[in-house]
């Protein structure tokens, strides 16, 4: 297995970088991936890295280059001389101290030392890619205290430590150290807040709050599953343990079922980590309160975008150059040159790049207006029925079916089919708020 790491400028050319990671089943097919992203102007640099040993195999640089890693069946052997180089090399890669140097100072050693030097350099240092480093330098010392204040914000839930020990006593020959099932927790939750804390760099602050609250589901969801287990531990000792004289045989499979049904639940929980990677990576969901709030911040970029776009084409118009456009840099410049020629291009940004962007700004206008339309509307008003109620649950875009008493196999059968899924936390069977839902809930109700 490979991974594709595509590092790219989230705003502008030099300014905060974000980092895409994708596993592939081949290297061909990664570095086809690479090759097909190493372009436009917010392109900062690609590398592939070997699952299996963990060493970066390929690359793209910001400057479009490209340089394969691959080791050979005979090592590359250095003299002295290449291996004071060498040494040189490692020490200007030492330098890295941000995501922004990295890419800078690795092609410099690269166009400097050549390529197996800098390979070679770069497997001492353990330089592999952009995403090693941090998006700002900051002193070690702050990033200690930030750490600190990061954790002491997040909530610890109680671990049984009766109940852990007493689990160890009946399954381990080893003896409990007392305390090791909190911290074994606290160790869990503080990797989660890393990756927390790492997401929260790469998106908007608006989608901190969901984030935290993600954490703190995770950090109470893994105390709960991890008591559970210390409890479905104690019901039965290990055979090794008690010997195998009237073993309770019927229990112990009874004991290993529910360890299957905590494990699955365990997975659930730890798939919260990748949601907490994802969230402000998608799409804005119509559910979410703060929808419009995004949707106005989505469509000020798409305008400033439009706007870019026909400054530059408006420049290149009138001086048939892009030199010393204001709205470009330098490096931006002769990047786009450079694509214009290989392309033949007549003007920077083609007609067809308008006007998908402009349809792009009228299709988030039209999804602001109707949340608009739908927040400014009279509540819809459910209906009771024989068993229970339907509610129009508008703060979480819902509808909801309410029974009275557990529905029939036939009756979830039947609900299920029809898209509504139960939710515990609300105490009903609900789906999101459309005219289809409406129907749908009618003929689920109807003769109930």
């Amino acid at each position: 297995m490979f991974t594709t790491c595509r590092t790219f400028y989230v705003k502008e050319y030099g300014g905060e970088c974000g980092c895409t990671e994708i596993e592939w089943d081949s290297l061909e097919k990664a570095i086809a991936y690479s090759r097909r992203y190493a372009k436009g102007l917010r392109f900062a640099g690609v590398q592939i890295i070997d699952n299996s040993t963990d060493k970066m195999v390929f690359e793209i640089t910001s400057d479009f280059e490209e340089y394969s890693y691959m080791e050979d069946s005979n090592t590359t052997m250095f003299n002295e001389k290449e291996m004071q180089l060498v040494n040189e090399a490692c020490e200007e890669l030492k330098k890295i101290k941000t995501a922004k140097d990295f890419y800078s100072i690795v092609d410099a050693v690269n166009k400097k030392y050549g390529c197996d030097i800098a390979n070679k350099s770069r497997e001492i240092v353990g330089c592999y890619n952009s995403a090693q480093y941090p998006m700002e330098e900051v002193k070690t010392e702050a990033v200690e205290i930030k750490k600190a204040e990061e954790l002491a914000k997040v909530k610890y839930y109680p671990i049984n430590e009766d109940m852990a020990r007493r689990a160890s006593e009946l399954n381990r020959f080893y003896t409990y150290q007392a305390g090791s099932a909190t911290d074994k927790y606290h160790q869990m939750v503080d990797i989660a807040v890393e990756v927390a804390e790492k997401q929260k760099k790469r998106i908007d602050p608006i989608y901190h709050a969901k984030i935290d609250s993600l954490l703190d589901m995770y950090s109470r969801r893994l105390a709960e599953n991890l008591n559970k287990g210390y409890e479905i531990d104690c019901r039965v000792p290990s055979i090794l343990i008690c010997g195998a004289g009237n073993f309770p045989t019927k229990k112990k499979e009874k004991q290993n079922a529910a360890r299957d049904k905590n494990l699955a639940e365990y997975v659930e929980i730890d798939a919260l980590l990748n949601k907490i990677r994802s969230t402000g990576t998608g799409g804005i969901s119509s559910d979410d309160p703060q929808a419009i709030e995004k949707l106005q911040i989505k469509l000020a970029k798409l305008e400033d975008l439009q706007a870019q776009m026909k400054a530059v084409n408006a420049y290149y118009h009138k001086e048939k150059r892009l030199v010393g456009c204001p709205e470009l840099s330098d490096q931006q410049v002769k990047v786009m040159t450079e694509a214009m020629a290989v392309g033949r291009m007549t003007v920077p940004f083609e007609p067809y790049q308008l006007a998908n962007n402009s349809q792009k700004i009228r299709n988030v206008k039209d999804r602001i207006n109707e949340l608009v339309k739908r927040k400014k509307e009279p509540k819809q008003d459910g209906w009771a029925f024989d068993g229970g109620e339907v509610v129009f649950n508008t703060e979480i875009n819902r509808l909801q079916i309410v029974f009275e008493d557990k529905p029939s196999e036939e009756k979830r059968k039947s609900l299920k089919h029809n898209g509504f899924r139960w939710s515990p936390s609300q105490g009903a069977w609900q789906r999101q708020i459309t005219n289809n839902a409406v129907y749908a809930a009618k003929m689920v109700t109807k003769g109930a």
